[in-house]
């Protein structure tokens, strides 16, 4: 059959529609391309941003008027651009399967620095004319200065190049498709759980007229229903909370397993730091979700940890009307190493670990691997090492262990530096205790503090929910929160029957958990 696709005309567009119009042409169709301008088109060369403009669609009501009015049998979008709500007469015919939802971070190399959070600057220019991005940098970042950055995806990558910009925030499905060359630039893609990208960014949409039988039935070879579930639980979200390019909201649905895990970054000021949410369900289901983002009213918090340069979680709660406490229950005191042996890796447990052995150890051998657990060690750790061969994720100290021991030949020795009476989770797993050698590199010791009450208590350690009973007593209506399988133990041995651990070790999965 004859089909006639129509098409903006910027070049990630015109990949998309080359890419659905090869595709057709092997099943035997005449397809011819129609580029259309639409207002986002046009408006790429203001300096405003599309918080700032009213209405929705963008990208796409022109093509959807040209549909309608008969111009084209076919419109491809990118997914995310798509308003939730279709005028009448149109429908979506196809989603391809997703290409990778990613956002991908673009520095210029002298602004690059390895064990920074999102790897910029100190005060470094993010560009981006996203709200959900900008709000996402913010809980990150709140350092940074965010620059609106227009135009298609290489003209925003001149741009860097030029020096407008420090670093910038690009979709990585658009950067890929294009095939574009970054040699010269660093470009880190993002955990997309951890930074959350638009619903359904990676999915193309084929939209035609509702009646129109036989291009349906032409395009159902390119349907993905699985990618098809997932990102309609993202935008039926996106669609409860009335949002479009305006709205400061990033959802992500994965499925691992028999169950899907649904990841939401969200603001209620675009002007503010979002805060994340996490559900895992066997089956397709949001309410849960919703019910959190509609129903959040502001609590107290208290964490046992002290503020930190760029902290995730004074971000995103101080900024959404939280009061928070944040302190410490211990310290610690470096123990003296009177030898360092020689060993074929180095195992770091917790950032103190790392601190405490390179006091003392001023010079490591080239050839000794290291091994970090969590992204908060391994940022640590960058500050003493060029690489790191292992990093422990999720908060399954059994599987970490497991992981990492399957990286290591059973003739090589491993070094765990370690606080004195500390856990020895890891060590058990090795394949046999001649590859062990531990070594006390520091003690803790309790700074008891009284503290006042909260709705939620966040332990970050064993010994800081012990420090925190010597003049505390557990209160039996507060929410509390366990960092690591071995303060979960501490807890539930004190008496409190439900605790609540995060995914991993990183704030995102500790301020899901707040917010869960």
């Amino acid at each position: 059959m004859n089909i006639t696709i129509g098409t903006r005309g910027s070049q990630l567009a015109l990949w998309q529609a080359h890419y659905i119009k090869k595709e057709l042409e092997k099943q035997g169709n005449v397809v011819q391309l129609k580029i259309i301008s639409t207002i986002g088109d046009r408006t790429q060369q203001w300096n405003t941003s599309f918080e700032k403009i009213e209405g929705k669609g963008f990208f796409t009501k022109e093509l959807e008027e040209a549909l309608l009015n008969k111009e084209i049998d076919l419109a491809v979008h990118s997914h995310k651009d798509l308003p939730t709500t279709h005028p009448e007469g149109l429908m979506i015919a196809a989603i391809t399967e997703r290409h990778d939802p990613s956002e991908l971070l673009i520095i210029r190399n002298e602004s690059y620095v390895h064990n920074a959070p999102l790897h910029v600057k100190t005060g470094a220019i993010i560009g981006t004319s996203s709200a959900r991005r900008k709000t996402q940098v913010r809980t990150l970042r709140n350092d940074v200065e965010l620059k609106d950055l227009r135009g298609n995806v290489p003209t925003r990558i001149e741009k860097l190049r030029a020096g407008q910009y420090d670093a910038i925030l690009l979709a990585a499905a658009g950067v890929e498709r294009l095939e574009l060359n970054l040699s010269d630039l660093k470009h880190i893609k993002l955990n997309p759980t951890q930074f959350v990208p638009a619903p359904a960014q990676g999915a193309l949409a084929l939209q035609i007229r509702t009646n129109d039988l036989e291009t349906f039935d032409a395009l159902q070879f390119l349907h993905h229903e699985s990618t098809c579930k997932r990102i309609g639980l993202e935008r039926f979200i996106l669609n409860q909370l009335d949002g479009g390019c305006q709205l400061p909201l990033g959802v992500y649905c994965y499925q691992n397993n028999d169950e899907y895990n649904i990841h939401v970054a969200h603001a209620h000021n675009i002007n503010g730091a979002a805060l994340h949410y996490s559900y895992t369900s066997p089956t397709i289901d949001a309410q849960h979700i919703l019910s959190l983002l509609r129903l959040n009213t502001p609590k107290s918090v208290f964490i046992s940890r002290n503020i930190k340069t760029n902290d995730v979680l004074k971000n995103a709660l101080q900024g959404n009307g939280y009061k928070l406490s944040m302190q410490s229950l211990i310290k610690t005191q470096t123990l003296v190493l009177t030898q360092i042996p020689i060993s074929d890796w180095i195992f770091f447990s917790s950032k103190n670990a790392v601190v405490h052995f390179f006091e003392q150890a001023k010079q490591i051998s080239p050839t000794t691997k290291m091994a970090a657990l969590g992204d908060a060690t391994a940022q640590e750790l960058y500050n003493y090492v060029n690489e790191i061969h292992f990093i422990g994720q999720g908060n399954n100290i059994t599987e970490t262990g497991k992981a990492f021991f399957n990286q290591v030949q059973t003739n090589h020795t491993v070094l765990f530096p370690q606080a004195k009476a500390g856990n020895r989770s890891i060590q058990q797993l090795a394949h046999n205790a001649e590859q062990i050698i531990d070594v006390i590199v520091y003690e803790t010791l309790a700074t008891p503090a009284v503290i006042a009450k909260h709705n939620i208590y966040v332990f970050t350690s064993p010994s800081n929910f012990t420090s925190y009973l010597i003049n505390n007593t557990i209160d039996t209506n507060a929410k509390y929160i366990a960092i690591g399988e071995n303060t979960a133990k501490a807890l539930q041995q004190a008496g409190i029957s439900y605790v609540k651990t995060p995914r991993d070790f990183s704030d995102i999965a500790m301020l899901e958990v707040i917010m869960s």
